[in-house]
């Protein structure tokens, strides 16, 4: 990331009453069409509610984080939220430029041309 220009979609989010009725499709249709506009590859960080909704617009998942928040000296209200939320896990997710993604033909931001052609010939 950050060493090609790009757009990074922060923060999209649906409230679950209005889940499954297509508002992350438009809101995220948006984004896309700003990165086409400017002919950039895409990146984001996905929530498991998110990843299918991701992967339907021509992301591919690129690495899972694990996260584990921790404080040396956790009070009562530390200890609440640490029992509903963690662990926290998320994906990175990118989204080539046109968002034409082929498993073993597109070039990834962290390969280069070379390692491709390698993999296709294997």
């Amino acid at each position: 990331m950050a060493q090609r220009p790009q757009v990074f979609l922060n923060i999209i989010f649906t409230h679950p009453d209005y889940r499954r009725m297509g508002a992350g499709d438009l809101i995220l249709q948006w984004g896309i069409a700003k990165a086409g506009e400017m002919d950039v590859e895409m990146w984001l960080d996905a929530t498991v509610y998110g990843v299918p909704l991701y992967k339907k617009h021509g992301f591919v998942v690129v690495n899972e984080n694990n996260l584990h928040p921790h404080t040396a000296d956790p009070d009562e209200d530390w200890k609440r939220i640490e029992a509903e939320l963690l662990p926290i896990t998320m994906w990175q997710m990118w989204r080539p430029t046109g968002g034409n993604y082929q498993e073993g033909k597109t070039v990834r931001p962290w390969e280069s041309q070379d390692e491709s052609k390698t993999v296709l010939q294997t």
